[in-house]
């Protein structure tokens, strides 16, 4: 394959500040890392719907939405408390917006948390129990030990028509594995095997694993830590297996095949103009046989 680059990936990688530097890894904050224009996994899941769907993203960027923000907190209780006050604030009670004295307070409480971004008692209430929960578990506590939180990693992807400048945010790091934590409406294996593939959690496992060996050298295991969003806030923990990371690996590396190809042509194509056969997916299939249908 050809490696010489297009304008669009050109700019790009300018943009990134990474051009043909060798890969690296280091601390940023989550805006500064969003803000950076190399490709992630989540945009590559974008990319994955259709070409026209990921340039429409770009195109039209979006404020963060409620998950997003909840998550973000999340991540903070459990791998960095200690600087959770410097980025979030909770929203105060008793104030009403509609008298003077209410007005003034809320003007006060917006000058003293400027920047920050504000979240709802009841909210971090339900955030702090999933978070304690975490920290209580004696495997998922222990993960999260001696390790490295929030590194984010920088390279590029040779081998395609054009080379990719690529990012991912690693939740943790320690000497045995990679630590991604995810909440989850259920966390038993069957079913959180199920978001593993709906969220294509299998594609970020290879993607992370892949993206940490290039940078540092190191070829480390890969782990979900699964927390349940309602109470009791059951935790469950899961090794990635190779076959798992195999899959995704090859999925993610099709979908970069795709993104050289748009980047090369700037062609950003939907979805296939022709009529398409229509299946229930095999899980679907499957439960009607065991059903006896």
């Amino acid at each position: 394959m050809t490696t010489e680059t297009s304008p669009l990936i050109d700019a790009i990688r300018e943009k990134a500040g990474i051009g043909k530097s060798a890969p690296r890894s280091c601390y940023m904050p989550m805006s500064d890392y969003h803000a950076h224009p190399s490709i992630s996994k989540s945009r590559l899941d974008i990319l994955h719907q259709s070409p026209a769907h990921y340039k429409y993203s770009l195109e039209h960027p979006t404020e963060p939405t409620d998950a997003m923000i909840t998550g973000s907190v999340f991540h903070k209780l459990v791998l960095e408390p200690d600087t959770f006050e410097d980025e979030f604030a909770v929203l105060p009670d008793g104030i009403d917006r509609r008298t003077k004295e209410g007005k003034a307070a809320w003007a006060d409480w917006q000058a003293e948390n400027a920047g920050k971004t504000a979240i709802a008692r009841p909210t971090l209430v339900d955030l702090q129990g999933m978070a304690n929960s975490v920290h209580s578990h004696i495997r998922a506590s222990s993960l999260l030990s001696d390790g490295v939180a929030e590194q984010s990693l920088f390279w590029d992807i040779k081998g395609y028509s054009v080379p990719i400048p690529v990012k991912c945010r690693i939740d943790y790091a320690q000497a045995r594995c990679l630590i991604d934590i995810k909440t989850t409406v259920d966390a038993r294996p069957e079913q959180f095997g199920r978001s593993c593939w709906n969220f294509r959690y299998h594609v970020q496992a290879a993607f992370y694993s892949d993206a940490y060996k290039f940078v540092t050298g190191e070829d480390l295991r890969f782990v979900f830590i699964a927390v349940e969003k309602t109470p009791p806030y059951a935790v469950a923990t899961y090794m990635v297996n190779e076959a798992m990371i195999e899959q995704g690996r090859r999925e993610y590396q099709r979908d970069l095949e795709v993104y050289a190809e748009c980047l090369s042509t700037d062609i950003w194509p939907a979805y296939p103009d022709k009529i398409q056969e229509i299946v229930l997916p095999i899980w679907a299939q499957d439960e009607e046989s065991r059903n006896g249908y």
